[in-house]
């Protein structure tokens, strides 16, 4: 298995970052992520290593981030780069030093 394999197993064992339930994978998109890059488009994916555990139904469900938009989803459920801080916490991996950028502070 690659390391970036064994990270998304690893995350997705964590439970949904909003309810806890079973979880899938979601790369972070977004104005925060444009931020972080320096400009990468909002609508890109993430690098592999900066996601975070959301179950269906905040992915691509009714309430997920993919319907309601991010800035909806954000307001409504938390920032997703506040998330991505737990899982380093919560895995001890910096995702964001793999995915060769820095911590933010914001």
């Amino acid at each position: 298995m690659t390391p970036i394999k064994r990270h998304w197993s690893i995350v997705q064992e964590l439970g949904c970052c909003v309810s806890r339930q079973p979880a899938v994978i979601h790369h972070v998109i977004g104005a925060d992520l444009t931020r972080m890059t320096g400009g990468k488009s909002a609508s890109q994916k993430a690098n592999d290593w900066l996601v975070i555990p959301l179950a269906p139904e905040y992915h691509t469900g009714k309430l997920g981030i993919h319907q309601l938009g991010v800035a909806t989803w954000e307001s409504q459920f938390g920032r997703q780069v506040d998330f991505l801080k737990r899982v380093c916490e919560q895995t001890g991996v910096d995702v964001f030093e793999k995915a060769g950028l820095e911590y933010p502070e914001w």
